[in-house]
C-alpha cells in the first residue's frame, strides 16, 4: 500500500488534488478533534456528522482570508452575499463524503506512510533541515492538536488521497476533443477581400419627411441633449492663494546655495567599453583603431553590439577610477586605453561630450522665486479656504465672500456631465463630479483637489435631458439616415456577391467587374490579429468551408462593407510552440476530466448516503460571527 501511495503521489493530477485536500485542512481546520464548544452538527453525511465548531472554525478562517483579499472586514451580510458559508459547508460535506467512502472500503494508510508525510512537512524542520521533534510538538500545541489527533488526521488525509487517486488516475479527455481545441487555436486561413464603399451603393433617394421623423424617433437617444447645469463657484487656486507674495533676496540666495548642486552640472561623456582578457589583446585592438579601424569594427569581431558595451552618459565619478581617468583625459571624442579594470583590459570610446554647466544666481532667480511662490500658495490655500468657510458659517453668500476677499467668482452655464460646455478649472473631473452630485439650489461643501487647491460651488439651474426637435437636428438626422440606407444597399450587394463566390465565381473576376482591386491577408490563426478584417468577419470566415465567403460592415467612419472569400485552410505549423500548446491543452482537459470524475462520484455518493443540513445551527454560527 505504501508503494501505491508513493507511486500515485508522483502523478500531477494526484498532486493537484492532494494539494487541494491539504489546503482544505489549512482553510477549514480540523475541529472534529476538539471537544467542547457547540455540540450540534451543521450537517450530516450518511452517519458522519459535521460539528458546528468545525464549520465555525472553517467559516472564520475563510472569511478572514477573503477579508484580506478585499482589504476590508466582512460582516455577516457581506459574507452571505459572497456565498462563503455555502462554499465552506459544501467543502466540508465533500470531505465527509470521501471519508465515508474510504471507511466503507476499509482503506487506510500504514504507519510508515504517516511517518514519512510528517517527516517531510517543512513546518517541522529545524534550521539545519532535519525533523525537529520539539518544533513539531510546539506547533501542534499552538494549533490545538494532540500528537495522536494530528497523526490520525494525517492518516485520514493519506487514505482519502489514495482513494481520490484511484478514482481519478487515468482520467483523460477524449482525443477528438483535444484535437478540436488544438485546431481551433492553430488552424490558419488565408482570405481575399474587397471593400465596397459608398460609391458602390448606387443612388440613395432623398428621404421624405416621414422617413426622417421615423429615423429621429427610432434613434431618439442619439439626438437627445444631455442634462446640463449652471453654477457659480469660488475657486481657491494657487494663483489666488499666492497673490501679492514675493520672496525676499536673502531667501532666494539661501535657497540657491542649498540647491547649488542642481545648478552646477559636471561634464558628462557618453562611453562605450570593450573588455579584453589581457593587455596584449587590448593593445592589438587599439593598434587596429590607430590603423583606421572603427569601434564598430572591433564590436563586429566580437559579435557584440553597442547596446552590449554601453556605459551611458556618465560623470567622471560615476565610473571606475581608471576608466574615468582615461576617458576624461581625452580632449575630444575618441578611443582611450588600454585600461586595467580589474576584470580585464578595456578600450573605452568617448562618443559624445557634454560640457560642464553652471547656472548663475541671476539665471536661476525666476525659477527659485516661482518655487517659493508655489510653496507659499500651498501653505496659504487652506488658510484662505478656512476664512471662506468662516464667512459661509456666518451666513455670507459666495457672491459676498468673493467681494470681501477680492476673489474671482466663477460661473458655468450649460455644462454636461462629460465636460461639454466647460472650460478652464470647470472642466476638472473633481468639479464635474461635485456639479452633478448636487441638487438644484444646493451649495456644496469645500473640496480639496489633488493639486492642493480648493473650491465650493452652488448649482443655479438644472436642465433635464430632452430629445432635440427634428428641425434642430435635421441635417444630422438626414446624414445618419443616408448612412443607414447606404449600408443597407451595400449589404444587399455584398450578399449577392457572396452567393456568386460560393457558386464558384472568383473574387478577382468580380472585383474587376466592379472596378476594384482585391486584397489578401493571411495565412493567420483566428487570434493572430487581422489588420483589415473586423473580428466578426474573422469569426465567420473561420466557420466557413473552403471556397466559402462572408461579409461584414467595415470599422470605418464612412459607410463600407467588406466581402471576403476564403482562399485556403491549413493546419497549425509543426513548431515547438504548437507542440507545447497541444500538450498544455491535453493536460488541462485531462485535469478537467479527473475533476469531473471526482465531482460525479461525490454527487452520486451523497445521493446514496443522504445529506441533511441543520439551518438553525448554521444561523446560530452566523449570528455568533463579528458583526452578525
Amino acid at each position: 500500500m505504501l508503494d501505491l501511495l508513493r507511486r500515485g503521489v508522483k502523478t500531477w493530477v494526484a498532486k493537484a488534488l492532494f494539494a487541494l485536500l491539504v489546503v482544505s485542512f489549512a482553510v477549514w481546520g480540523i475541529g472534529d478533534v476538539f471537544s467542547g464548544g457547540l455540540s450540534s452538527s451543521v450537517a450530516t453525511v450518511g452517519e458522519r456528522k459535521i460539528p458546528a465548531e468545525r464549520f465555525a472554525s472553517a467559516l472564520e478562517r475563510e472569511t478572514r482570508t477573503m477579508a484580506q483579499r478585499f482589504g476590508q472586514p466582512l460582516d455577516r451580510e457581506m459574507t452571505q452575499a459572497l456565498g462563503i458559508p455555502q462554499r465552506v459547508l459544501a467543502g466540508l460535506a465533500q470531505e465527509a463524503t470521501l471519508d465515508e467512502a474510504v471507511a466503507d472500503l476499509r482503506v487506510s494508510a500504514p504507519d510508515e506512510a504517516v511517518r514519512d508525510a510528517i517527516l517531510a512537512d517543512p513546518s517541522f524542520l529545524s534550521a539545519s533541515g532535519g525533523f525537529d521533534q520539539a518544533q513539531y510538538r510546539y506547533l501542534l500545541a499552538q494549533n490545538g492538536y494532540s500528537v495522536e489527533a494530528y497523526e490520525a488526521l494525517t492518516r485520514r488525509a493519506l487514505a482519502r488521497d489514495q482513494f481520490v487517486r484511484a478514482l481519478t488516475d487515468g482520467a483523460a479527455a477524449p482525443a477528438p476533443l483535444v484535437d478540436a481545441l488544438y485546431r481551433h487555436q492553430t488552424e490558419q486561413r488565408r482570405v481575399a477581400f474587397v471593400t465596397l464603399g459608398a460609391d458602390q451603393a448606387g443612388e440613395i433617394a432623398a428621404p421624405d419627411e416621414a422617413a426622417l421623423a421615423a429615423h429621429h424617433e427610432a434613434n431618439a437617444e442619439r439626438y437627445t441633449a444631455p442634462e446640463t447645469r449652471d453654477a457659480v463657484f469660488l475657486h481657491v487656486s494657487l494663483e489666488a492663494a499666492g497673490a501679492g507674495f514675493e520672496p525676499d533676496e536673502a531667501e532666494l540666495r539661501s535657497m540657491y546655495e542649498a540647491r547649488k548642486a542642481e545648478f552646477d552640472r559636471p561634464e558628462r561623456r557618453r562611453l562605450f567599453q570593450i573588455v579584453y582578457d589581457d593587455r596584449a589583446a587590448a593593445e592589438a585592438a587599439l593598434a587596429k583603431v590607430e590603423g583606421g579601424a572603427s569601434f564598430e569594427d572591433l564590436l563586429a569581431e566580437r559579435r557584440e553590439t553597442r547596446a552590449d558595451v554601453d556605459l551611458g552618459f556618465v560623470t567622471k565619478d560615476e565610473v571606475a577610477a581608471a576608466t574615468g581617468e582615461a576617458a576624461f583625459a581625452l580632449a575630444a571624442p575618441g578611443v582611450a586605453g588600454p585600461v586595467d579594470t580589474g576584470f580585464g583590459h578595456a578600450l573605452v570610446e568617448v562618443a559624445e561630450i557634454v560640457p560642464a554647466e553652471t547656472t548663475a544666481f541671476d539665471e536661476a532667480r525666476e525659477m527659485l522665486a516661482a518655487t517659493l511662490r508655489r510653496d507659499h500658495a500651498i501653505d496659504r490655500a487652506p488658510e484662505l479656504a478656512g476664512e471662506i468657510e468662516d464667512r459661509r458659517a456666518a451666513g455670507a453668500t459666495l457672491e459676498e465672500i468673493a467681494a470681501e476677499l477680492s476673489l474671482p467668482l466663477g460661473s458655468v452655464t450649460g455644462v454636461a456631465a462629460d465636460g461639454t460646455g466647460a472650460t478652464g478649472f470647470a472642466a476638472d473631473r473633481a468639479f464635474l463630479a461635485e456639479l452633478f452630485a448636487a441638487e438644484e439650489g444646493e451649495e456644496r461643501d469645500f473640496v480639496e483637489t489633488a493639486a492642493g487647491e480648493y473650491f465650493v460651488l452652488r448649482v443655479e439651474a438644472v436642465k433635464e435631458a430632452a430629445l432635440r426637435p427634428l428641425d434642430e437636428v435635421r441635417a444630422e438626422v438626414e446624414a445618419d439616415w443616408r448612412a443607414a440606407r447606404t449600408v443597407e444597399a451595400l449589404e444587399a450587394k455584398a450578399e449577392a456577391l457572396v452567393a456568386r463566390i460560393e457558386g464558384g465565381e472568383q473574387l478577382a473576376d468580380i472585383a474587376a467587374e466592379l472596378g476594384l482591386e482585391p486584397e489578401t491577408e493571411g495565412p493567420k490563426t483566428r487570434v493572430q490579429g487581422w489588420a483589415s478584417l473586423p473580428p466578426a468577419l474573422v469569426e465567420t470566415i473561420f466557420r466557413a468551408e473552403e471556397g466559402g465567403a462572408a461579409f461584414a460592415p467595415a470599422e470605418t467612419e464612412e459607410p463600407a462593407v467588406i466581402v471576403a472569400a476564403l482562399v485556403s485552410i491549413a493546419p497549425g505549423e509543426a513548431s515547438e510552440a504548437n507542440a507545447a500548446l497541444r500538450q498544455s491543452l491535453e493536460r488541462q482537459m485531462n485535469q478537467m476530466a479527473a475533476s469531473d470524475a471526482l465531482t460525479l462520484f461525490i454527487a452520486a455518493k451523497q445521493a446514496e448516503l443522504g445529506v441533511t443540513v441543520n439551518d438553525a445551527v448554521i444561523d446560530a454560527v452566523m449570528t455568533s460571527m463579528p458583526g452578525g
